[in-house]
C-alpha cells in the first residue's frame, strides 16, 4: 500500500498489464480511449528502449519461442521471419 502522495514504481510488467487492459477498453468501449492506449504503448516502448541491444535481441528470440541450443534452426525457413536470398 502506498502512502498518500506517492505512486507505485512504474515497471515494464505494470505497463504491459496496463496496455492489455487498455486494449480491452478500446475494443469494448470505443476509440475515444485510443489516446490512453497510445500513451501506454509509447511509455512501454521507452522502457524497452533503455535495454541494451543484446537484451532486446534475446527477448525478441524468446518471443518467437526459439528453444535454446537450436541456433542451426534459425537458418531454416520460418513463416515468422522474412526470407533473404543470398
Amino acid at each position: 500500500m502506498t502512502r498518500r502522495g506517492t505512486f507505485p514504481t512504474v515497471t515494464e510488467e505494470r505497463l504491459e498489464q496496463a496496455v492489455v487492459k487498455m486494449a480491452y477498453i478500446v475494443l469494448r468501449h470505443g476509440e475515444v480511449y485510443a489516446p490512453l492506449f497510445d500513451r501506454l504503448e509509447a511509455e512501454l516502448d521507452l522502457v524497452r528502449r533503455k535495454r541494451s541491444p543484446t537484451e532486446r535481441a534475446r527477448r525478441a528470440l524468446e518471443a518467437l519461442q526459439v528453444p535454446r541450443g537450436t541456433k542451426g534452426d534459425l537458418l531454416k525457413p520460418s513463416p515468422l521471419l522474412p526470407q533473404f536470398v543470398p
